[in-house]
């Protein structure tokens, strides 16, 4: 999974995970139930960052 999060959509485009777990090894920290990690690809081998962790919450507040 960790390769999967390091590598970067096509230019112009984003990509969703829908997922109820990940597995060991994969540092995404605590998610808020049916909350959205948001994370930037920084290129094979060199991981990625988190850039923040929406709760459900904040998600329907957006307009």
């Amino acid at each position: 999974m960790t390769s999967v999060l390091e590598k970067a959509p096509p230019s112009g485009t984003n990509q969703v995970i829908v997922a109820h777990s990940f597995p060991q090894g994969v540092g995404l920290g605590e998610i808020p139930n049916l909350g959205t990690v948001v994370v930037k690809p920084r290129g094979q081998g060199r991981g990625y960052e988190i850039i923040d962790r929406i709760s459900l919450a904040e998600l329907l507040s957006v307009r």
